[in-house]
């Protein structure tokens, strides 16, 4: 059974407001609500991270709190965000050494391991544009700062 709001995520407040027409209003005119004011500390490094997640937390951690864009709660997320890179590298590695074609039960095939870098690739992909990660996340995230002048005296808004 589907509901109402299975097609399309809910924006966070803090990019409504900058894809919206200014004023604390959205694209369509409505008050954006003010969002719930978690605390923007960074989670705590899991202890058991496999190595490559454990580099990439490390990486992203300072950037994540700098840009105030993760908070203690996020651990999880961010975890399951830096495992899925790691099973991509392990993955990878596995191809360069091994080729794209191994023997299976039926015969020559393409290696499971390519599989697992395909779909880990893909959730990857996805955990990063939930932390503005990638470049068209990145990009709903920046503000402009000269134009929001402009878009202030902006008679048509």
């Amino acid at each position: 059974m589907a509901t109402a709001n299975a097609g399309r995520k809910a924006k966070p407040a803090a990019l409504k407001l900058v894809e919206g027409r200014g004023n604390g209003r959205d694209s369509g005119g409505r008050v954006i609500k003010d969002a719930p004011a978690f605390r923007r500390l960074p989670p705590t490094k899991p202890h058991d991270l496999s190595p490559d997640a454990a580099e990439l937390w490390d990486e992203l951690i300072g950037e994540l709190s700098r840009l105030e864009l993760v908070r203690e709660i996020d651990g999880a997320a961010l975890r399951a965000c830096c495992e899925s890179f790691a099973r991509y590298r392990t993955a990878v590695r596995m191809r360069q050494q091994q080729g794209i074609l191994a023997m299976t039960s039926q015969g020559q095939g393409v290696a499971p391991w390519v599989r697992v870098e395909e779909s880990a690739g893909k959730e990857f992909r996805a955990w990063a544009a939930e932390f503005g990660l990638t470049p068209a996340a990145e990009a709903k995230l920046a503000t402009t700062g000269a134009g929001d002048a402009e878009e202030d005296n902006d008679p048509f808004a």
